[in-house]
């Protein structure tokens, strides 16, 4: 079975950036990767530099 991200459903009008923190351990994301969604909405993934946890949100264009 693929392993596809799946968005915070509660994180969907926050600002854009290259990196945040890590809700599991505190350590930098970075964002590796904008899907676009139904023309409305990217789905942006965040990948963790300390544990390797991904984060997913959705983002309005």
């Amino acid at each position: 079975m693929l392993d596809l991200p799946r968005p915070t459903p509660t994180c969907t009008s926050f600002q854009t950036t290259t990196e945040m923190r890590c809700i599991k351990c505190n350590d930098r994301m970075k964002l590796v990767l904008i899907e676009p969604r139904d023309g409305k909405l990217n789905l942006l993934t965040y990948r963790c530099n300390g544990c390797a946890a991904h984060e997913s949100f959705l983002k309005a264009i």
